[in-house]
C-alpha cells in the first residue's frame, strides 16, 4: 500500500513498486525516488506532506511496465479504496500505469501537465499527469518537462495555477480579412506582430501548400486565416490573399516576431511574401538556457501556465488536409499567441 502522510490532501500514484521498494516495503524507495524527492523539495513539496502509493501493488516480472488488465484489477481492489480513505484534493498521477488506472486514459505525453476530467471522481478533485521519475532517469532530456510538471502541480495546490488564453478569430471572409489588414496598418510604430503558419512540405516539393496563416499583434488575440486546406474558402486564390498582406506585414517599424522564424520564413517566400523577423523565441530561448527544452510548448506552460495543446492535431503532411480546418486554425492561433 502507499506511506506518507495520511492526514494530508495531496496524493501521488506511481506505476509500480521496483526492486528496492520491493526489498524495502517502501514505495518510490530506489533511485526513481530518489529523484522525486529532489522534485518535490523544487516544488516546495515533500514527503511528509504527500501520500504516495502505486497503482499496481506488486513488482511485475522483470520489473516491467504493467499490464493494463494488472492495474486495472489493483485499481478497482486497492486503489479506488486508498483515494477513498485518503479523499484527496489533488492528485498527481506518475506515469502511463498510474494515468490508465486512475483518469482511465493512455498517452502520458498527450495527457501530462493539464487538469484532467475524470469519471467517477469528484470534480472538486484536481487531477494531474507528469512523467514517471524513472522514465526520466532513462531519458534525462525530459527531466525539465517533468520538473516543470511537478512545479505546474505544485502550483494548482496554491490556487496559482492560472490559464493564459489566447482567443482565436476564424477568418473566413474577406470582410475579415480587410479587418486583420486594417489592423496591421493602424499598429502603432514599434508594434510587436507575431506570425505562424501550418505547411504542408516545402516550396520546392510539388505537393507543398500553406494550409493557414496566424497573426497576433498583443498575443491576447490571434487571427487565423485558412489558406489551401480543402476547407478554406481561399483555397483557389491563397496566394493573391497572402500579396495583400505583404504591404502591411513588411512595414519597417513592426517589430515581427517568430518562434523558428526561417521555417516560416521560407514557407512564406515561397509564396511570394518575404518577411524578415527581428526576435526568435527559440533563440532566445537557447541563448537564456542551452540544455532545457525549446519548444513553444514548453516554453508556454513553463512561463504563461498554458495547457498542453500541441499534439491536439496531426501535422503529418499526408494526414494534416484530413484536419478540420478550425481544429488546425485553433491550434494554429495558439502557436502565434503564446509566440507574442
Amino acid at each position: 500500500m502507499g506511506k506518507g502522510n495520511p492526514e494530508s490532501r495531496i496524493m501521488l500514484v506511481g506505476e509500480a513498486p521496483g526492486a528496492e521498494e520491493e526489498r524495502s516495503g517502501e514505495v518510490f524507495s530506489g533511485p526513481a525516488g530518489k529523484l522525486l524527492d529532489k522534485l518535490l523539495e523544487r516544488a516546495s513539496l515533500s514527503r511528509e506532506t504527500v501520500y504516495i502509493t502505486n497503482a499496481a501493488k506488486c513488482r511485475p516480472p522483470e520489473n516491467r511496465t504493467p499490464e493494463r488488465w494488472e492495474t486495472k484489477t489493483c485499481a478497482e481492489h486497492y486503489l479506488s479504496a486508498e483515494i477513498e480513505a485518503i479523499n484527496p484534493t489533488h492528485i498527481l498521477l506518475l506515469g502511463n500505469a498510474a494515468l490508465t488506472a486512475v483518469a482511465k486514459k493512455s498517452g502520458i505525453t498527450k495527457h501530462r501537465g493539464v487538469r484532467l476530467d475524470v469519471n467517477g471522481l469528484p470534480r472538486t478533485i484536481t487531477v494531474m499527469a507528469a512523467f514517471h521519475p524513472a522514465y526520466a532517469l532513462r531519458n534525462p532530456g525530459v527531466y525539465p518537462t517533468l520538473q516543470e510538471d511537478v512545479r505546474r502541480f505544485a502550483r494548482a495546490i496554491k490556487g496559482e495555477f492560472q490559464v493564459v488564453p489566447v482567443r482565436k478569430r476564424y477568418v473566413a471572409t474577406v470582410a475579415g480579412l480587410k479587418h486583420v489588414i486594417k489592423t496591421l496598418e493602424e499598429a502603432p510604430t514599434g508594434t510587436a506582430v507575431s506570425y505562424d503558419v501550418e505547411n504542408r512540405y516545402r516550396p520546392w516539393d510539388p505537393d507543398w501548400s500553406i494550409q493557414c496563416l496566424g497573426i497576433s499583434i498583443d498575443g491576447q488575440t490571434s487571427y487565423v486565416i485558412p489558406l489551401y486546406h480543402p476547407e478554406s474558402p481561399f483555397r483557389r486564390k491563397w496566394t493573391q490573399l497572402l500579396a495583400h498582406l505583404r504591404g502591411p506585414l513588411t512595414r519597417p517599424d513592426l517589430k515581427l516576431i517568430a518562434q523558428n522564424g526561417k521555417h516560416d520564413n521560407v514557407q512564406l517566400a515561397g509564396a511570394g511574401l518575404f518577411l524578415e523577423h527581428k526576435f526568435d523565441i527559440m533563440l532566445a530561448a537557447h541563448l537564456l538556457d542551452e540544455n532545457r527544452p525549446k519548444n513553444l510548448g514548453f516554453l508556454s506552460q513553463t512561463y504563461l501556465g498554458a495547457d498542453v495543446y500541441k499534439g491536439s492535431v496531426d501535422l503529418k503532411p499526408e494526414k494534416i488536409l484530413h484536419e478540420p480546418i478550425r481544429r488546425l486554425c485553433s491550434y494554429n492561433g495558439e502557436d502565434v499567441g503564446y509566440t507574442h
